[in-house]
């Protein structure tokens, strides 16, 4: 889910994982497929921060590159507001 001041990510079946990224850590989004992702159309969205990288795999292509503009595009306006 992507609000205006972070990104809330949330992974696993059994176990859950919610992860807050504030927007004003993020650096930069990058999309990225191999072979085998690029065959079925799908691209996984790397959310790079000081400190890591959280990825969001398995999207759509077009999605994925939709969400890393929207995402750098929220990033850059935050960069302003400070």
């Amino acid at each position: 889910m992507i609000r205006d001041r972070e990104i809330e990510l949330e992974h696993g079946v059994w176990i859950r994982k919610r992860t807050l990224i504030p927007l004003h850590r993020v650096q930069h989004v990058d999309a990225k497929q191999g072979p085998l992702a690029r065959k079925y159309k799908l691209a996984s969205l790397y959310i790079y921060t000081a400190a890591t990288a959280h990825e969001i795999p398995f999207l759509d292509e077009r999605e994925a590159e939709k969400l890393r503009h929207y995402i750098s595009s929220l990033v850059k306006e935050d960069d302003h507001d400070a």
